[in-house]
């Protein structure tokens, strides 16, 4: 995204969804505390009801949790 040069994702995201409206489409959370992807990842799906979260299982550092 950043070669497309989006610089504002949740803009990008509302920008794609006026478009795609009667499918399914998939955002990931970009934050690497767990706690704040649980959050993100709550308002990313409230965007739309064919919005469904990629929230990657491990962190950039490799951490992983169980929950």
């Amino acid at each position: 995204m950043r070669k497309a040069g989006v610089t504002n994702y949740e803009a990008f995201a509302h920008q794609v969804l006026e478009h795609i409206k009667d499918r399914p489409i998939s955002f990931e959370v970009f934050a690497d505390e767990f706690d704040a992807m649980a959050e993100q990842a709550k308002k990313i799906a409230a965007w739309g009801t064919n919005v469904y979260v990629k929230v990657p299982i491990t962190t950039t550092r490799g951490d992983s949790r169980r929950r």
